[in-house]
C-alpha cells in the first residue's frame, strides 16, 4: 500500500486549484496524478479537511468473546 502525500503538497495542490487553476494544471505542476487532485478538491469541498483517510484494514471487534456459551 502506498504512502500518502504530505501535507504541505495537500495544502499547495489545493491552494493552486481555489485561485483559479483546474485540477489537472495543479496535478501536471505539483507532479501528481489528475485523480489526486480531483480527490483532493473532492475531499476539501465534502469535509473541509485535506487530512488523509485511514489506510489498512480494521481490526476486527472480538464481539465473539462476550457472547454466551450454549
Amino acid at each position: 500500500m502506498g504512502r500518502s502525500y504530505s501535507p504541505d503538497l495537500r495544502v499547495r495542490i489545493c491552494g493552486e486549484i481555489e485561485q483559479g487553476g483546474s485540477r489537472r494544471a495543479a496535478a501536471h505542476r505539483f507532479g501528481v496524478s489528475a485523480s489526486t487532485s480531483i480527490r483532493l478538491a473532492q475531499r476539501m469541498a465534502a469535509t473541509g479537511s485535506l487530512e488523509p483517510a485511514r489506510q489498512g484494514v480494521r481490526p476486527v471487534a472480538a464481539s465473539w468473546r462476550h457472547m454466551p456459551i450454549s
